[in-house]
């Protein structure tokens, strides 16, 4: 008997692979078919192993969007309009399951202004550059939110800003301490 190996490790069927790929993360139908044509598996294999996990439960599209939709907006601090554009481009869903997955959101109670706030708290720019504001709802307007979200953000966070460098105390009071 003996025990070799191969020198070249077999190849993983349909099944294999999409088992694999959605043991590291979820995938949509359509962007898990797209990986296994990809990697040389027929469609109809494909198709056979896509079908067979939609039955046991483990490939669903609208729980993808729901999953991937909190991730977005929790860890990179997405708005609803970047959220529905990574969900329908990259992830390949359908615009019904992510208006569904962002209406569940909405349902649950994530306010989009408080978040815009929370970001634009770690943010940091000068209260008297000029082009503080448009920076600010530049920020927020490439993460996705609405306009008047980034608007009325942007406004809050420079008069806070203001207010703050109003009350803090200055050190230039006219007298010139160095010299002795």
């Amino acid at each position: 008997m003996s025990f070799r190996r191969s020198q070249k490790p077999p190849t993983l069927d349909a099944w294999n692979q999409a088992l694999g790929h959605l043991a590291r993360r979820d995938h949509g139908q359509q962007e898990l078919r797209e990986k296994l044509i990809q990697r040389g598996h027929s469609p109809a294999d494909t198709d056979a192993a896509i079908a067979a996990l939609i039955e046991r439960g483990w490939l669903n599209d609208a729980r993808t969007a729901q999953t991937m939709s909190e991730s977005l907006v929790k860890g990179r601090g997405y708005g609803p309009r970047k959220v529905m554009q990574t969900l329908v481009e990259r992830r390949k869903l359908s615009s019904a399951d992510a208006k569904a997955a962002l209406t569940t959101l909405d349902e649950q109670g994530l306010d989009w202004r408080a978040r815009a706030d929370a970001l634009l708290a770690r943010r940091r720019v000068r209260p008297d550059d000029p082009q503080a504001w448009a920076k600010l709802a530049r920020f927020l307007a490439s993460r996705g939110f609405p306009m008047d979200v980034c608007s009325a953000a942007a406004r809050d966070r420079l008069d806070a800003l203001r207010a703050e460098a109003k009350d803090a105390p200055r050190d230039d009071d006219g007298d010139d301490d160095s010299e002795g």
